[in-house]
């Protein structure tokens, strides 16, 4: 095979050949943990057994099957996935933006908690329960060491390779497929929202994927969302870090941009829309002069 072999075919064949090598790559790791098991009897479910298990995820169920589909079926790979230098000072503002969002999401997550399902849902309501009790007690173990090497794996794992792969699958892989329109922008943070199954931080999750897709499109650069992936994972990791360390309860922390508080998540809220705004406006100036220079 060689390097855009299928460059002609459509979007979402595109997207079928991508779910076709990510699948061999989750039968594969089934594969492998039923003969750890069978070797060893059930898995102890530790933390860095965790930690190696998303790695692998991240690695060669995300990253791996996106590099390999897009050599099969694009011509200039690195130009599709935008793989482009952003300028520092976009990188700088994309990091600050993440910092002030993080009460204005707390705010937005804990609206998004207040939602109940009519009682003819009710089995649904009560699995999405169950799935983010399973979450929340996943990300308690993960985070819940205190020692400064656990900090160190954790923010290399669960912020920078976490970051990294799930935007280039999804800004990447799944927007660039589906087109770099409202459309597809919308859709793709939909998708990036429900895979985490986490329903009850669905909406600020979205948004998130929206704000991820709309920023690589205005500066043209999948760093950009990347960064802020990371900036954004960072924080929280390191956050519960230094919880865990005091002995402070995390959901207050959780908590901080409402209730008493609510007054900052708002002003954070309105500092993150005229940010955006801003953002996408410098952004898009630079564009278009970039696109002007090159025509003369």
């Amino acid at each position: 095979m060689k390097i855009g072999q299928y460059a002609g075919i459509s979007g979402w064949a595109k997207i079928g050949i991508w779910l076709g090598i990510m699948l061999a790559a989750v039968l594969l790791l089934t594969i492998l943990s039923g003969v750890i098991m069978a070797c060893c009897g059930p898995i102890n479910m530790t933390t860095d057994w965790i930690r190696g298990a998303m790695v692998y995820q991240d690695v060669f169920i995300l990253i791996v099957p996106v590099l390999l589909t897009v050599s099969l079926c694009r011509t200039q790979p690195k130009e599709w996935l935008h793989l482009t230098k952003p300028k520092t000072s976009y990188l700088i503002y994309a990091i600050l933006l993440m910092l002030v969002a993080l009460p204005f999401n707390n705010l937005l997550a804990h609206w998004n908690e207040q939602m109940v399902l009519p009682e003819s849902w009710a089995g649904i309501e009560e699995w999405m329960k169950q799935k983010e009790n399973a979450s929340e007690q996943l990300i308690e173990q993960l985070m819940g060491e205190t020692q400064l090497g656990c900090l160190v794996l954790n923010v290399l794992v669960v912020a920078v390779l976490a970051g990294l792969s799930e935007e280039i699958c999804f800004r990447g892989m799944i927007q660039g497929s589906l087109g770099h329109n409202h459309w597809g922008i919308w859709l793709t943070a939909i998708l990036f929202s429900a895979i985490h199954l986490q329903f009850y931080g669905f909406v600020p999750r979205m948004l998130l994927g929206a704000l991820f897709g709309y920023m690589m499109v205005w500066s043209g650069s999948i760093w950009i969302p990347i960064t802020m992936h990371i900036t954004n994972n960072a924080c929280v990791t390191i956050l519960y870090y230094i919880a865990h360390l005091r002995g402070m309860d995390t959901t207050k922390m959780d908590a901080f941009g409402t209730g008493d508080t609510l007054w900052v998540g708002i002003v954070c809220g309105i500092i993150v829309v005229v940010g955006i705004y801003f953002l996408r406006r410098s952004m898009t100036i630079n564009s278009a002069s970039s696109r002007t220079s090159a025509g003369n």
